[in-house]
């Protein structure tokens, strides 16, 4: 072979240099990764502005429901009160409703969207007229007409009107939240979809130069065997000439052998070469699966920061409204608050007069008075009773509430309480028929008499207000399901199934206010639904139409341990917030005595105890003495009760602190009767802090 043909084999492998292909490759790359982060950059740009639509528009629809409760709200405390004040929060909340209607029209980008929101201005804009129709009167002092026209049907059924078209664009909202939530979604799939392929199109581009690489590593190989065979073949050619030039012949030997060296280096030249081509190919190919790697995690952290923020900023947005409902609920109990202290302090004083003034007109105090004047005045004296019964119900519910109603709870047989409510209505109960059926056998109750007493007096007095003069009122008094069930039956008209739910809401009236029956204040039944819950039970009713109504008082049965337990959370609960002193818990054995000695010995402990403390006598013979108190003052209340009940008699006192000594009533008692006739210790079993606010009720 030539020499001139291996120069020309070795410039054709030059032209055909793989570094133009990974240039090319590597500048591919770039503008793709490029491209890709404007493209994801757009559509987070595209996604926030959808986002913070969305979120004015929510923002704008809780202040729609806000300001329409609050201008139903104070056009009927004006209507009720007549104060001008609530005229003017009227005044002041009609233009923040209109221009939050005219901000979510301008939101919405959808006709039909700005068509439900122009159909909330519209049910609104009618109510308005109502409304302002009663504000109207309310300025001419018709207090009555006011009430009549915003408790009227119609005003319900706008009402109604205007809840319903907010509940149809509070749907429309959410159509237009799930189809952004939709579009992201799709968009997320088509960007993943296109980054996937996008790298596979890449990934190949790298497959094929490295398979350039590669089939160039092969020809470079195939090239130094070919220049080994031209080697050999200068090598015959040399052999031939020593032979033929035999003058020669040590100076081609020695060429030869210098050849053959060369040749040999050659040759593990290119063995290395080999090698470290096939070194480089396994690192590419390793280099690429690092990549791959490389890559996938980071779409999965991506997608998972993603998603962070997200849920960040949904929770942020979240707290935000949160915090400004806790206002909001912050600003309308205080208002109530507000109103309920000027009803109490206003209005009693004034009704008292009135009433004493009433009384002395129908005994003809100061003067005779005609039947008709005597018959108006009676009207007057009901209407005075009826409005101070809601001035009382109010004041009650207010406590309760506020968690400010305190429970002055005794063991008390059901039956006997009814009797004694039945005993005291005789004389108004006419010629109805009232029976009390069951209740012997039926376990007794854990209560604040009085209390319950007037839960009972108020279902009772509604059983005779629907129940002709000639019917029949019954109590009935069993067990269900380890609870006492006391029902009141009336056969009085019914309640229709349409309001029944409205029976426990404030100010609610059903059934037929006409034919002479007396109206209710509409506060009765949600004081005694309110009461029940406080003693852990609850109330039912169920109706028929003509064939009168049954009302269900459900409470706990009695037993030691509830009364020891509920005890003990009612200290916890008024206990001062900052007090540092403890509970006592004081356990009292005396000697055997008869019934009738035990509860003679109860009144004198009680005797001897601030007001407040609780005294408890236990179906096992030991006496319960609670206070909220420290070691000091149990130490006192210990000594005192030796001193002054012994009385010649034995008697064991033992007494524990909470909550040193513990954190729940039965555990605190049976430390107390672990220590009887010991004294307590010096530590008191308290740690000296304050009564934990995480251990009290706050209402």
């Amino acid at each position: 072979m030539r020499r001139s043909d291996v120069t020309g084999h070795l410039e054709l492998m030059r032209e055909r240099s793989p570094v133009p292909l990974l240039t090319l490759l590597v500048a591919i790359s770039l503008g793709i990764l490029g491209w890709l982060g404007v493209h994801s950059y757009v559509t987070s740009q595209r996604l926030h502005l959808v986002t913070a639509l969305i979120e004015q528009i929510q923002e704008s629809q809780a202040t729609i429901i806000h300001l329409n409760e609050v201008l139903t709200m104070s056009a009927r405390m004006a209507a009720v009160t007549g104060d001008p004040e609530w005229v003017q929060r009227y005044q002041q909340a009609t233009p923040e409703l209109q221009q939050a209607i005219r901000s979510v029209r301008a939101f919405v980008p959808a006709p039909e969207d700005r068509l439900a929101a122009e159909a909330i201005a519209a049910a609104r804009g009618t109510l308005a007229e109502l409304e302002q129709q009663a504000l109207t009167v309310v300025q001419q002092g018709q207090l009555a007409e006011a009430q009549a026209l915003l408790f009227s049907e119609d005003y319900g059924v706008q009402q109604h009107a205007v809840v319903e078209s907010i509940h149809r664009f509070d749907n429309r909202v959410k159509a237009i939240v799930t189809a952004a939530h939709d579009e992201r979604r799709r968009g997320t799939y088509r960007s993943e979809l296109l980054l996937i392929g996008l790298m596979a199109v890449l990934f190949s581009f790298w497959v094929m130069a490295f398979q350039t690489l590669s089939r160039s590593a092969g020809k470079l190989l195939q090239s130094n065997r070919r220049l080994v065979a031209q080697a050999d073949e200068l090598a015959r050619i040399n052999r031939t000439l020593d032979r033929r030039v035999e003058e020669r012949t040590q100076q081609l030997e020695t060429s030869k052998q210098q050849l053959e060296q060369a040749n040999e280096e050659l040759r593990r030249e290119s063995l290395q070469r080999h090698q470290a081509a096939q070194e480089v190919h396994d690192k590419a190919t390793a280099l690429a699966q690092s990549n791959g790697e490389l890559l996938q995690r980071e779409r999965v952290m991506r997608s998972i920061l993603q998603d962070l923020q997200a849920a960040k900023e949904i929770l942020e947005y979240k707290e935000q409204s949160l915090q400004r409902s806790n206002q909001r609920l912050k600003d309308l109990a205080a208002l109530k608050d507000e109103f309920v202290a000027k009803v109490s302090h206003e209005l009693r004083t004034p009704l008292t007069s009135i009433k004493e003034g009433l009384s002395l007109l129908i005994d003809n105090a100061l003067g005779p008075t005609t039947d008709e004047q005597q018959d108006f005045l009676k009207t007057m004296d009901g209407d005075i009773d009826r409005l101070t019964e809601l001035i009382n119900n109010m004041l009650d519910l207010s406590k309760i509430e506020a968690g400010r109603m305190r429970l002055v709870r005794v063991r008390c047989q059901v039956r006997e309480l009814i009797e004694s409510l039945v005993r005291s209505y005789q004389p108004i109960a006419g010629r109805r028929t009232i029976q009390i059926l069951g209740g012997d056998t039926v376990l007794p109750v854990f209560i604040d008499r009085n209390r319950m007493m007037q839960v009972l007096s108020n279902l009772f007095s509604n059983a005779m207000k629907f129940t002709a003069e000639t019917g029949t009122i019954i109590f009935r008094i069993d067990h269900h399901e380890q609870m006492v069930r006391i029902g009141v039956q009336d056969n009085g008209p019914g309640i229709s199934p349409e309001d029944l739910p409205k029976l426990f809401q404030k100010f609610s009236q059903v059934g037929p206010q006409g034919s002479g029956r007396p109206r209710g204040t509409g506060l009765g039944l949600v004081l005694c639904k309110e009461i029940a819950e406080l003693h852990h039970g609850r109330v039912d009713v169920t109706s028929q139409v003509g064939q009168g109504t049954t009302f269900t008082v459900f409470l706990p049965g009695y037993s030691d341990e509830l009364a020891v337990q509920e005890s003990f959370q009612e200290l916890l609960m008024f206990a001062p917030a900052d007090a540092t002193a403890s509970i006592g818990v004081i356990g009292i054995k005396p000697d055997s005595m008869t019934a009738e000695e035990l509860v003679r010995f109860v009144d004198d402990v009680s005797q001897n105890l601030h007001r407040g403390d609780v005294v408890l006598s236990l179906d096992d013979g030991w006496v319960v003495l609670l206070a909220i108190t420290d070691a000091k003052g149990v130490r006192a209340i210990m000594g005192r009760l030796r001193e002054r009940l012994a009385g010649g008699r034995e008697l064991h006192v033992g007494a524990a602190l909470y909550p040193g000594d513990g954190h729940d009533a039965m555990p605190l008692l049976a430390c107390a009767k672990t220590r009887l006739d010991q004294p307590l210790p010096e530590s008191g079993g308290s740690n000296g802090t304050a009564l934990p606010t995480g251990q009290r009720h706050v209402g």
